[in-house]
């Protein structure tokens, strides 16, 4: 039993030391993109806590009291006061998981229109959205993801 332990927990520091370096290896690519396509530094919220499960649970709270509007709108004010400007886009960590939000309009161009291959969803976003929305726009990547926004982008034309 005590060779067991020891192999469960040599198992448990390879597995954790290998979602470290997953992690680590995922934002030095998405940096280097980002410097590349010539995107500036997305600011961070200040009170995420560890792996940003204070604000889950804040958010939780924000939908179980029919908020998350309110919550969202909240959080872009807070780092706005924080940094002393207006802010468009952030990025924070959610139970390890990498996520960016924003309003800001140049991104939401890219996004659906001028450089949509260049993101996605992911396996994981994927899994959590489609019970919720189905097969639709918000939780596709590849060709249907683009065939959607080439959808949407002819409706925000008509729009504008």
């Amino acid at each position: 039993m005590h060779v067991s332990f020891i192999i469960l927990l040599v198992g448990l520091a390879a597995t954790a030391t290998l979602q470290l370096a997953s992690f680590i290896y995922t934002r030095i690519q998405q940096d280097r993109k980002a410097k590349e396509l010539g995107c500036e530094k997305a600011f961070s919220p200040p009170d995420f806590g560890i792996l940003g499960w204070t604000n889950l649970r804040k958010f939780l709270d924000a939908v179980n009291t029919s908020r998350s509007t309110d919550f969202l709108v909240e959080r872009w004010q807070i780092m706005s006061q924080t940094y002393g400007a207006p802010v468009g886009t952030y990025r924070y960590s959610l139970l390890g998981i990498e996520n960016i939000h924003t309003v800001d309009p140049e991104n939401i161009k890219a996004l659906l229109a001028t450089q949509f291959q260049d993101f996605e969803q992911g396996p994981i976003k994927r899994a959590i959205v489609q019970p919720v929305f189905g097969d639709g726009i918000f939780g596709q990547d590849g060709k249907k993801w683009e065939h959607s926004r080439a959808m949407l982008r002819v409706r925000i034309e008509i729009w504008h």
